[in-house]
């Protein structure tokens, strides 16, 4: 890499399923922005160096990442820490608004870490699914836009991974 190649601007997109992630990738593209759909973490740093070398030709970027394109019962920090690590000047986090990076995922990671948790938990007190699915809260409720709609999903979600850790 050469000293005068420019760093693209970067916006990460996050969330889960239902996030509304796909809506804002549409509407970056449609800015004439280049956007990468459902992107590894472990590859953008890869595509902010291609990004550089390009000089100038790509100059912004939008990363649409589900932090569980890892399986959930791996390490969710790992994956959140790769994340954090990426210089972008903004994010898009799943059901909020688009904020400052890195603190925009910590929302996402707080709920993320105790879906797992609580799940887990579900699973350890021999609950079936669709008990863990009524059982398992959200405490950001109120911040969390649809979370109505969309936090029973991502129960069912988790749990039909971590069920087999047990």
């Amino acid at each position: 890499m050469t000293g005068n190649s420019q760093a693209p601007e970067i916006v990460i997109i996050t969330g889960m399923s239902g996030a509304g992630r796909s809506t804002a990738a549409k509407s970056l593209e449609d800015l004439d922005w280049f956007v990468a759909d459902n992107l590894p973490p472990d590859l953008l740093q890869t595509m902010v160096d291609l990004a550089r070398r390009a000089k100038g030709t790509v100059p912004r970027i939008a990363v649409v990442v589900d932090v569980r394109s890892r399986p959930f019962s791996s390490d969710l920090k790992t994956a959140i820490g790769e994340l954090k690590a990426t210089r972008a000047q903004r994010a898009v986090p799943g059901h909020g608004r688009a904020s400052a990076w890195p603190s925009a995922i910590v929302p996402e990671e707080r709920y993320l870490v105790q879906l797992r948790r609580d799940v887990r938990a579900a699973i350890a007190a021999k609950m079936s699914l669709a008990q863990a699915i009524e059982s398992v809260g959200c405490d950001d409720a109120l911040h969390w836009l649809l979370v109505d709609r969309f936090h029973k999903r991502n129960v069912s979600a988790a749990y039909a991974e971590l069920e087999w850790d047990e």
